[in-house]
């Protein structure tokens, strides 16, 4: 009676909410109908529903924004009667979206989907396909109720979480689910992705990966391999091959005993003459911390000791003075608890000490920055200023409205009358600053090469010096922005704009698309707030964003609906004219559900094999096995293997034979 009288509540709440006709129009589905699958099975999606909108509820687990998601924002929610099949997470790429935190009840109007990542395990050595179910979230996320009692926490062993079992998809069930390990000991670390991995028998087959990625977790020291905890709590998370233990904060890790455990971050980095250096510190214990303390030396020196401020819990802060130009500065921590047991920071201190030397900043334009004949190792073109200190000025071309981590600005000035080429940089502020476009900004920051991308981060200061400024953007050509084109460099971080394109590939499998305009192929990201879904042959009087550099290619970030200019929807063109070569088209739609195409041309009479093969190499089906005639021709797949049962949800591989020419092309199955 009283599930009832709730779903009742919940339904007139709903139709309130709905600028609709007072019908609900999206069906109501708990979380454990949308996660549940067969044992030994991992995408959610393939065995529940296809994108069709649906409407769910639950208790929020962890808060927007609690734990780091890149440049969008994610939320985790579950059923209040907890167990098996009772989490899930919620995506928007709207930072604002999610105007909710734990304990709140809340009820969820989005579409199901996964997130797919593919990765080789180094336990096992496969290419492990990994999918995290997701409600992509179509409305605001209304709360219903609030401080409500969290569902119950699973307490699981380490092998039940174990990154081998990705294969076997056991720990499926708790995906997005509050669990706990305990009486576990750490086995290995990597602090560059704060992250480590525990066990309960000493073993690393029976080892689960914990990550630190919350905000409240910045500081909170990796624990080096023989650390005891007595306990471990976070939600599950599914990527790149492992089932992942996420902590929220600080209070889900509990130390058993053993001596404490440092960590720090320290800023400005780098710093000036004029800077005093903040030397942030969480020292982590089982007991109390009875004396902590911070020691710094001047260019190899004798050490001197910088009393700590105690902020309060488990957070400390010293401060290193300003030292002169060139000073090279050394520091460790040092902190002992209530029984006696002293840890030091680096744990090789005195003798090893965590350095950086004070610079003073360059004053640059951003074409200084950029432009360079030197393609480096990799083509990649790296600036001549890495790892220098630089001021410069320009205007804010991209927004945090694309991305919370980073903005980028242009030179106006075009010092070198270059046209615009060399006068586009990314900044990296991670959320710090709020410039909006049109303002022209002072930055102080250091310069280096991400993956190939120029960019400048560990940002001093940013000053807003005046707004209001209309930056035009470069007139470019598709040719000029060619996605894989090492000669594109010149326009990496520019604001530019092509016209007259036409869509070429409305989706690459990744979900970007490209477009040309008879000079070569530019590449659009999937990401950015616009509206507009991509069609074969449609053609745009204009497209303008911002060149991102990402996984080898070059694209264009669009930043909204108005840097896509009117679109005159095509026809899909296919000639009765006889081809001149063998070809095969990119299938279309992709990514696809559960039915795709392709249209594949031959020059003449001969054979023809095309087959389709998933992740791990094994052929699924067939499609064509014999002599097919001069012309172009359509094949259909409608997502079933030989045997004509369905196939899970994933990447797949066609590959087309004739004549001694192979060709192999990417595409992804949702449902």
């Amino acid at each position: 009676m009283r599930s009832l009288l709730l779903m009742g509540i919940l339904a007139l709440t709903l139709m309130w909410v709905l600028p609709a006709s007072g019908q609900i129009p999206y069906p109501f589905m708990t979380i454990q109908e949308i996660q549940q699958v067969n044992a030994g099975d991992d995408s959610s999606y393939q065995a529940a529903f296809p994108m069709d909108t649906i409407w769910t509820t639950g208790i929020v687990t962890v808060g927007a924004g609690e734990i780091y998601a890149g440049g969008n924002i994610t939320l985790y929610m579950q059923d209040a009667a907890g167990g098996p099949w009772s989490g899930i997470l919620l995506f928007n790429s709207d930072n604002s979206a999610f105007n909710v935190g734990r304990r709140d009840s809340i009820l969820v109007i989005g579409t199901i989907g996964e997130y797919t990542t593919v990765s080789d395990s180094l336990e096992t050595g496969y290419n492990i396909e990994t999918s995290m179910s997701e409600i992509f979230t179509a409305a605001a996320v209304l709360k219903v109720g609030e401080d409500k009692p969290l569902p119950a926490i699973v307490d699981l062993i380490p092998g039940d979480i174990d990154s081998l079992a990705a294969i076997q998809r056991s720990a499926e069930q708790y995906e997005a689910c509050q669990v706990r390990v305990q009486n576990v000991v750490v086995t290995s670390q990597e602090s560059a992705y704060r992250q480590f991995w525990v066990s309960d028998d000493g073993g690393w087959s029976e080892s689960c990966v914990i990550r630190l990625y919350a905000d409240s977790l910045n500081n909170y020291p990796i624990p080096p391999a023989g650390s005891v905890f007595e306990s471990i709590t976070g939600v599950i998370y599914h990527v790149y091959g492992n089932y992942t233990l996420l902590c929220r904060r600080p209070e889900d890790l509990v130390l058993a005993t053993g001596a404490p455990l440092i960590g720090y971050s320290y800023s400005p980095m780098p710093p000036q003459p004029d800077d005093t250096v903040m030397v942030e510190i969480t020292i982590v214990d089982d007991g109390s911390i009875v004396e902590a303390s911070l020691f710094y030396q001047l260019n190899g020196g004798e050490f001197y000791d910088a009393p700590l401020e105690h902020l309060g819990g488990a957070s400390y802060l010293g401060r290193v003075p300003p030292q002169p130009l060139g000073t090279v500065v050394g520091f460790y921590i040092t902190a002992t608890d209530d029984i006696g047991q002293t840890s030091y920071e680096p744990e090789n201190a005195p003798t090893e000490v965590v350095n950086y030397t004070v610079v003073q900043s360059v004053l640059a334009t951003i074409y200084e920055i950029q432009y360079t004949t030197d393609p480096g190792p990799n083509s990649t073109y790296p600036s001549p200023m890495d790892s220098v200190l630089v001021t410069i000025t320009g205007v804010v071309t991209e927004d945090h409205s694309h991305s919370s981590t980073h903005f980028h600005i242009q030179d106006d000035a075009d010092p070198q009358s270059t046209g615009g080429a060399w006068n586009g940089i990314y900044v990296f502020d991670n959320g710090g600053y709020s410039p909006a476009v049109g303002d022209k900004v002072q930055i102080t920051g250091l310069i280096s090469e991400y993956y190939g991308k120029t960019e400048i981060g560990d940002l001093v200061s940013c000053t807003l010096l005046s707004s209001g400024h209309d930056v035009p953007p470069v007139e470019c050509t598709t040719g000029e922005l060619e996605f894989e084109d090492p000669a594109s460099e010149p326009y990496e971080g520019v604001y530019i704009i092509v016209r007259d394109v036409t869509v070429t590939n409305p989706n690459d499998g990744f979900g970007n698309w490209h477009i040309s305009d008879g000079t070569g192929t530019a590449q659009v990201d999937v990401s950015g707030d616009y509206s507009y879904e991509p069609k074969l042959n449609d053609h745009i009087d204009y497209v303008r964003g911002v060149i991102d550099y990402s996984y080898d290619q070059y694209e264009i970030e669009i930043r909204n609906d108005d840097d896509i200019g009117p679109v005159t929807t095509g026809v899909e063109e296919f000639s009765s004219e006889v081809p001149r070569e063998f070809a095969i088209s990119q299938n279309y739609p992709n990514p696809f559900n559960p039915v795709t195409q392709f249209i594949y041309s031959v020059p003449h009479e001969t054979y023809v094999k095309i087959e389709i093969f998933n992740v791990l190499g094994q052929r699924v089906r067939t499609l064509v096995d014999n002599r097919v005639s001069a012309g172009n021709h359509v094949v259909t797949w409608r997502g079933r293997n030989d045997a004509q049962a369905e196939v899970a949800s994933g990447l797949y591989f066609y590959r087309f034979q004739a004549e001694g020419l192979i060709r192999v092309r990417k595409m992804v199955l949702l449902k």
